[in-house]
């Protein structure tokens, strides 16, 4: 049973309550019976953290959701992942257009503990968007690619292998950074700061198959770096920066696969 501290929207808290009522309301005959039922139902819940103003709250809400239904016709439904805080507000402009929203949790129980398939080596994995950190400092690249993410790293090791090994004066690195520009952002960061990157760290932030939908969700990842990246564009989508006071609030860490 679903207790009532966990995390989880509120409305799928009290549709616990309410689903066992209805229950109650149309499997039992007799009203004694139902009576006895209910609070066997409620003594249950109590014990999962159940409060008494949930029992209530379910109760109004069932007769107003029956009028409002019969009032007001829906102008479709958007199901969103659960945040805590943010969902209700989502939800109460989405009302005021007519628009009916459901939430489901970012992550379950099932997603945590079944694994039903052998863990993927990260460098087998296509269509993603990947980070690589530098091991001197606390910048990393975003990337995207639609081929096996090995093939992908190792061409970045390759170039940037190059350029490390190349002697500089300083006069000379002064005027191959004003004056070279290598293939890649990571080869240029290696060649102007002597820096080591972390290959075997590298991660894989996300995954799509779809090539449009790759490039923004790439474009998110490198706006949310910031100052931290070592990209030297956005990406290969333009993202609005209406998007950035989300996208650049403190959060949980994302997750992601090192090799």
């Amino acid at each position: 049973m679903l207790h009532f501290n966990s995390h989880h929207p509120l409305q799928h808290k009290l549709s616990v309550i309410r689903t066992l009522m209805d229950r109650k309301d149309k499997v039992i005959t007799e009203d004694e019976d139902k009576i006895q039922e209910e609070i066997k139902i409620k003594e249950a819940l109590k014990l999962c953290g159940y409060p008494e103003w949930a029992f209530e709250q379910t109760e109004s809400k069932s007769k107003s959701q029956r009028k409002e239904q019969s009032e007001t016709k829906s102008r479709g439904m958007v199901v969103l992942p659960y945040k805590e805080g943010l969902s209700q507000r989502v939800r109460r402009v989405f009302k005021k257009h007519g628009i009916n929203t459901a939430f489901k949790p970012h992550q379950t129980l099932r997603n945590i503990l079944v694994h039903p398939k052998d863990k993927r080596d990260v460098k087998q994995t296509s269509d993603c968007v990947y980070e690589i950190p530098c091991l001197n400092c606390d910048k990393s690249y975003i990337g995207e690619t639609s081929r096996l993410f090995g093939t992908r790293l190792k061409e970045h090791k390759t170039e940037a292998d190059k350029a490390s090994k190349k002697a500089y004066t300083r006069a000379q690195r002064q005027a191959s950074v004003t004056g070279e520009e290598n293939k890649s952002a990571i080869t240029d960061h290696v060649a102007d700061h002597n820096h080591v990157i972390g290959w075997e760290e590298s991660q894989i932030k996300d995954r799509e198959q779809n090539r449009k939908r790759r490039h923004i969700k790439e474009a998110i990842w490198i706006r949310k770096r910031g100052a931290k990246t070592l990209n030297r564009d956005e990406g290969n989508y333009f993202l609005l920066h209406i998007y950035d006071q989300v996208l650049t609030a403190p959060s949980t860490p994302g997750i992601g696969q090192s090799i």
